[in-house]
């Protein structure tokens, strides 16, 4: 009786420990057999000690070398200024996600894909944080995550899921 309540006990905590993994909003599309991945290159993407730092919720497209100037300019003053990035804008856009100003380590931004739908450019991002009984440094952080892909035709729109770390 004990081994048989033992092997419940294991098969709760997993369904528990499985049904905790992600807290996630999906975005559905019809067309689903007409999704094209678009390739992307990163060019900034939030790591401990990144000196680019987007302190407001961003998500943007920035379409020439002016916005571009103005999103570099906010660096931590802690830290030196990066170069601005040389983009060819007759060619390539950026996308920008950032989750804005976070209360500790733990917190991270990616652009998971970028798909070509029928009508327009769909671009998945994944916000992290994290969860109960995480162990995370007590510093400000600024997620997000800069990429450069081919200049578009289509409209671009985003789709947003946020994701929950477990920790214990």
């Amino acid at each position: 009786m004990k081994a048989f309540l033992n092997i419940c006990l294991l098969l709760s905590l997993g369904v528990m420990v499985s049904s905790c993994n992600e807290n996630e909003v999906e975005h559905k599309s019809d067309g689903v057999n007409d999704l094209k991945e678009i390739a992307f290159e990163s060019l900034s993407k939030d790591v401990m000690g990144n000196p680019i730092m987007i302190t407001q919720k961003t998500l943007l497209v920035v379409q020439n070398q002016e916005d571009l100037d103005k999103l570099w300019e906010n660096p931590s003053s802690m830290m030196e200024k990066p170069s601005t990035p040389e983009v060819d804008f007759e060619h390539y856009v950026l996308v920008v996600a950032a989750s804005g100003e976070r209360p500790s380590s733990g917190y991270t931004t990616e652009i998971e894909r970028i798909e070509e739908l029928e009508d327009e450019i769909l671009v998945f991002v994944t916000h992290t944080e994290p969860g109960e009984g995480c162990m995370n440094l007590t510093v400000m952080t600024t997620p997000h995550h800069i990429v450069k892909i081919q200049r578009p035709s289509k409209n671009i729109v985003f789709s947003e899921s946020i994701r929950t770390n477990p920790c214990i």
